[in-house]
């Protein structure tokens, strides 16, 4: 059983993570949600004078990740269907090791992809970097001023990834 610390702990967790993920609005919507279980987006709107569209996004964000779930009931006066709103932060420890699963497939295609080219980049290291295909459509010249490519070594790259793919595998 949870003590409340623990969901303390749970919530700020909460609120850092969908800071991060979707920004400090998500944060203000998601504790009027926690405090308001059953809470509208219309009067989430009009507590918060936030745009409707927004609180909607990220209502949809946390249902779609099973941050949240909604009940849909009929209003009485207007015969509309409106969306009464709770937060599942339990399932937040799911949310997390998707996402980490997400990252670790990501990390590892990048990877892939570096293991399997050679790049090319301008002289002016503020442009693009090319595959040896690219570069070689391109006459090795880059496409934005025209300049020589040169032969860019990616060990570094492909360290720092092992390194990332390692650290994320570990929490998998």
């Amino acid at each position: 059983m949870a003590t409340k610390k623990d969901l303390k702990e749970l919530s700020k967790d909460f609120e850092e993570i969908i800071k991060v993920i979707i920004g400090e609005s998500a944060v203000t919507i998601a504790r009027m949600v926690y405090n308001n279980p059953g809470i509208t987006d219309m009067e989430i709107s009009q507590k918060s004078n936030l745009k409707v569209n927004i609180i909607r996004k990220t209502l949809y964000f946390l249902y779609n990740n099973q941050l949240a779930y909604y009940k849909r009931v009929r209003d009485k006066e207007t015969g509309w269907f409106i969306y009464q709103w709770y937060l599942q932060p339990n399932n937040l420890k799911k949310f997390k090791d998707e996402m980490k699963r997400r990252v670790l497939k990501k990390l590892q295609e990048r990877l892939e992809y570096e293991k399997m080219n050679s790049f090319y980049r301008c002289i002016n290291r503020e442009h693009m970097r090319m595959t040896f295909d690219e570069a070689y459509e391109n006459n090795f010249k880059c496409k934005v001023c025209g300049a020589v490519l040169e032969y860019e070594e990616n060990e570094t790259i492909k360290r720092v990834l092992e390194a990332m793919i390692e650290r994320v595998g570990r929490d998998c």
